[in-house]
């Protein structure tokens, strides 16, 4: 009886021995619920924030082309005064957007008190920073295509000449940081470019293959 008993006992302490080794495995593995939703919803951050800059990577590309085909004198005007000075362009640069986007926000703020005209006036300040930027970056697109397609560029029309440089500078927003510190650079350079185009009266270079009268 007693070797029955002992067998018995010597059973069971293995039994409980193997259950919470089997217990601590499984805690060890289980990963809450919580968990997994949080890592669902990091992907789906991570998605959402690679197709916003895709989308604007285009939708720039897409505004420098327009500014290209509807504009082509005051974008040979920006280009101009890229080519005059870089530093210069891009400290009008960022005068020109701190001035314009504070009369945004100061007419924004009093767009309550004057029935909405303020915000309508607001609006109306960022859609002409947005073109004076459109403008700009539109020129050193053009100066990075042409310089990019080399000889071939005399002959190219200007949707490819414009169209390579855009594709370039808009593939920077895809690089994290690096890219997006330089795309601001482009940024600020094209809005200064293209306020010294509002007070040039210099015409098209010899370079841009294109004569239309400037349609803005």
């Amino acid at each position: 009886m007693s070797r029955r008993w002992s067998g018995l006992c010597c059973g069971l302490v293995a039994l409980g021995a193997w259950t919470a080794a089997c217990a601590a495995g499984a805690d060890a593995k289980y990963v809450p619920p919580a968990t997994h939703l949080q890592g669902i919803k990091q992907a789906l951050g991570l998605l959402l924030g690679l197709a916003s800059l895709v989308s604007l990577g285009l939708g720039s590309v897409a505004l420098i082309l327009v500014a290209t085909a509807v504009s082509p004198l005051r974008v040979a005007r920006a280009e101009q005064a890229l080519r005059r000075g870089r530093w210069v362009a891009v400290a009008l640069g960022i005068v020109s957007a701190g001035v314009l986007l504070l009369l945004a926000s100061i007419l924004g703020a009093l767009a309550a008190g004057t029935g909405g005209v303020g915000g309508v006036l607001a609006l109306a300040v960022l859609g002409f920073l947005l073109w004076l930027a459109v403008v700009g970056v539109a020129g050193m697109a053009w100066i990075v295509g042409e310089r990019l397609l080399g000889q071939a560029a005399a002959e190219a029309s200007a949707w490819r000449v414009a169209g390579t440089g855009a594709l370039v500078l808009a593939g920077a927003l895809l690089i994290p940081i690096f890219g997006w510190a330089f795309y601001l650079y482009v940024l600020c350079r094209g809005i200064g470019a293209g306020t010294l185009s509002l007070f040039s009266g210099g015409g098209a270079p010899a370079t841009h293959t294109h004569t239309d009268d400037d349609a803005s």
